[in-house]
Formats: structure tokens, sequence, C-alpha cells
């Protein structure tokens, strides 16, 4: 199987009141991963939060600056008042997890390997606007910071995250070097882009819909554009489970997709380097997918999750 390597921070434990998102989804799966003997925590790469360089190479300058200093803005992002000790704190997790998906990127360029982080994903952030929990869209701000350093190859964004990845798409809609592949719910917006695929499917949907939409089109889209970088938006927000999702995704789904995901990578290009970020996923239970997911990554087998996470952390 292919060489995985982790990124995280005890950072990421932060969240907001009142928004579904486990704030302890990805200390759960490594708990989960060292205890199966799959990962040593020694192995962990911790992010640092990116310079204000780096984030300008994306956003406005404006919209950055009015995100620590305009209630209204972040009040827009997260449907909700926060206070401004919440809005510090969640700017800082989310900064560092852009740090973490750039790190991602490095890692998984150096190895040709798999790169996770266990965190980002922000992919409703716009070049001057957040929306949807997402301040930063730390999947941009990577493939900038690359573009940057001279990295030419094509980029191929694959996002699963039940929600439309409109974000990444509006940045790269004018980049033909980036393209953007959403399988979703429904549009959020306009998705006309120059190297873009955006699918809704609608509500209720089920495996044999969501599988076969992925078979029939995601095989095409990589023989295409021959990436030199797959980044895999893996939000687990389609399982049926999920608090926010309108989906019927069984665990069985779940698996089959991230397994036919890697399948077709591997088919089309063997050895293209691949970064994986967690994006959406709520609720307590969200975390034993990407947990059975990175099992199969790592081993070649999928492993089954404790009934009762507390026996991992």
């Amino acid at each position: 199987m292919a060489e995985v390597r982790f990124i995280y921070s005890d950072v990421y434990t932060g969240t907001v009141q009142g928004i579904p998102l486990d704030p302890m989804r990805g200390w759960k799966i490594l708990g989960f991963l060292v205890d199966e003997g799959l990962l040593d925590r020694d192995d962990i790469s911790v992010p640092r939060p990116p310079a204000l360089r780096a984030l300008l190479r994306v956003h406005d300058a404006d919209y950055l600056d009015a995100v620590g200093h305009d209630p209204e803005v972040t009040e827009r992002i997260f449907g909700a008042k926060i206070s401004d000790a919440e809005v510090e704190h969640v700017v800082q997790v989310e900064r560092t997890a852009v740090g973490g998906t750039i790190l991602a990127t490095r890692l998984a360029l150096q190895g040709r390997s798999v790169a996770i982080n266990l965190g980002g994903g922000y992919h409703h952030a716009a070049r001057d606007s957040g929306a949807g929990f997402c301040i930063f869209n730390d999947i941009a701000v990577a493939i900038a910071r690359l573009r940057a350093k001279g990295f030419k190859e094509p980029i191929l964004v694959i996002d699963l995250d039940i929600h439309y990845g409109d974000g990444t798409r509006a940045i790269f809609a004018h980049d033909a070097t980036v393209y953007t592949y959403s399988v979703h719910n429904e549009d959020w917006g306009d998705t006309e882009a120059e190297a873009s695929t955006s699918i809704a499917l609608g509500a209720d949907v089920g495996d044999e819909v969501y599988l076969g939409t992925l078979l029939k089109t995601l095989p095409d889209v990589m023989t295409k554009v021959k990436p030199g970088l797959v980044i895999y938006v893996a939000g687990t927000d389609p399982a049926a489970d999920d608090t926010l999702g309108n989906w019927k995704i069984s665990a069985d789904g779940m698996i089959r997709r991230d397994r036919l995901v890697f399948e077709l990578l591997r088919r089309a290009r063997r050895r293209v380097p691949v970064v994986i970020v967690l994006a959406g996923g709520y609720g307590s239970e969200s975390w034993r997918y990407s947990a059975r997911f990175f099992s199969w990554l790592i081993s070649g087998k999928v492993a089954k999750t404790p009934d009762n996470a507390e026996m991992i952390l």
C-alpha cells in the first residue's frame, strides 16, 4: 500500500459553540490508528500557521483584516454571533490547518506519497469572503504556494464533501492548470470555470447513485487532467448518520467511495502524490469513516473501530 504521512496539531481541537463539528475528530482518528499498531505518534508532523504573505496569495487584504475586526464577517461565516475570544481561537485553528495543508503538499511531493492533514478542507472560502464555517481556503493557499515555488504540473482537486466546493472553484475559475471536480447535493451559485466538473445530485442520495456517478465521471477527468498532484477533499458528511447531511450513504458505501478514488488514481497514474484533507463531517461518529479509510490506506485492510470512542482517548 501507499506510504502515508499524517499532519496534526492539538490546536485543531478548537471549535465554536453550536457547530456540530467534533473537536476531537482528528485525535480519535490518530488514537485509533496508534492502537491498531498502524501508526507511531512520533511519525506525526506538526504544522505551523502560515505567514500573512501566504494567505495574501489567495485572499484579499481587506477581507483578512475584517476577519479579525468585524464581527459581522464571522457571524456570516458561522451563522451565529460568536465572542471575540471565540473568533480569535477559531482563526488560530483554521490558520494552523492552512499550515497543515501546506505541509501536506510538501510532504506528498517530496515522497511521491500520500499526506493527510487531519483538518482543513475549508472549500467554501473565496478570495474576499468566507462561508459555511470556512474562513481561509487552505486548499487554494497551498496550491498558490506551490505555484510560487515553481511547481507547474496540473493539479486535480477531488471534492467529495456533500457540500459544493464553491470557494475553491471560484478561486481557480480562470486557471486551467487547476481542475476542480465536485460531487455534492446542490450547487451554491455559479458553477462556471475553465477546468471544472460540478455535479449536483440533490437530496436523499444512496450508495448506488453516488458510486455510479463517481465511476461514470471521475476516470475521464483523471485521464484528461493527468495531474502531478491530487488534493482529495474527503468529507464524511455524505454518510447517512451525519447531522448536517441529507444523503443516505452507508458505512460500506463510504469506504467503497474512498477505495474507488484511490484505485482509479493508481490505475491512471500509479505514483501521483496525494494530499487528503478532512473537510466536513458532523456529529460524534464522523471520525469513524475517516479512520476506517486511513487504516485501509496504510495496511490494505479496513480495521473495525471500537463501539466506545473513549477506549482510544
